[in-house]
Order: structure tokens, then C-alpha cells, then sequence
């Protein structure tokens, strides 16, 4: 991702559970794609499971159509 947009930054992180074996949160990014000039909007939330310090589960969702408005070329 870094590569397609230097200046992706996760921001505003706000944690929803946060303990020691689980951790939900919901995170944004707004940063520019060089390649098409577009603004990346998008919101994600993660889940993160994990036991005895090994990570069990980790599972993201994101607004699949802000992604394609952002990067998919116009034509």
C-alpha cells in the first residue's frame, strides 16, 4: 500500500475493546494516490484475537467502493 501511497497513515484510532486477548478498533486514512490524483477516504475496523501472545484471528473490513474510486483509473 505504501508503495501505490506514500503517505497512507492510520488516523483517528479509536479503541472499542481493548484487552489483553482481544482488540476491536475502528481507524481511518485520507491520503492523496499519486496515480490518479484522488483522495483515499476510508474508514476500516479490525478485530484482533490472540492467545498466549499468538495471534488467532485477525479480521479487517473497508468500504470496498471508496477504494475503487480512489485508485481505479477514470476511463
Amino acid at each position: 500500500m505504501l508503495a501505490k501511497v506514500p503517505t497512507f497513515a492510520f488516523k483517528r484510532v479509536r479503541f472499542l475493546i481493548d484487552t489483553p486477548d482481544q482488540a476491536f478498533a475502528e481507524y481511518d486514512v485520507e491520503a492523496q494516490v499519486p496515480a490518479t490524483g484522488r483522495i483515499y477516504r476510508q474508514s476500516y475496523a479490525g478485530r484482533l484475537v490472540a492467545h498466549e501472545g499468538k495471534i488467532l484471528l485477525l479480521r479487517e473490513s473497508m468500504d470496498t467502493l471508496a477504494a475503487a474510486n480512489a485508485f481505479a483509473p477514470l476511463n
